[in-house]
């Protein structure tokens, strides 16, 4: 009895959110550094480039697409503004191949391959 009480109160609360103009509300606030966090963030991330020599120049293009939230802004940034969809869609593609494993490695290839390298079909008639 208690699991259908909790699933009640799940779906309220999808409920109550997906009614809100505004959309939903995080759970906890997300804290806006203070410009001291900000420059010894800088600074940690500067001395870690250091220690590796081979990862890009820190806060460059490079660098913020190696982050995951760095290369998910830039994409929705070419979707949304630029209204580019196949060649961020195709980096999105060979990334996921990068991370696929067994028959979905072979799926995601078969789909690169279909989508982006085979020449157009032309209609016969």
């Amino acid at each position: 009895m208690e699991e259908l009480q909790d699933a009640i109160e799940d779906a309220q609360y999808v409920n109550a959110i997906s009614n809100v103009d505004d959309g939903p509300r995080p759970v906890l606030p997300w804290e806006i550094p203070t410009e001291e966090q900000m420059t010894q963030w800088k600074e940690t991330v500067t001395a870690a480039k250091k220690k590796h020599a081979t990862d890009p120049e820190p806060f460059g293009f490079d660098w913020t697409l190696r982050q995951a939230l760095g290369f998910f802004l830039f994409s929705a940034y070419l979707k949304d503004t630029v209204r580019d969809y196949v060649q961020i869609n195709f980096v999105e593609e060979v990334l996921r191949f990068k991370q696929a494993r067994g028959s979905a490695r072979r799926d995601t290839a078969r789909r690169i391959i279909k989508n982006y390298l085979l020449p157009l079909q032309q209609k016969e008639g």
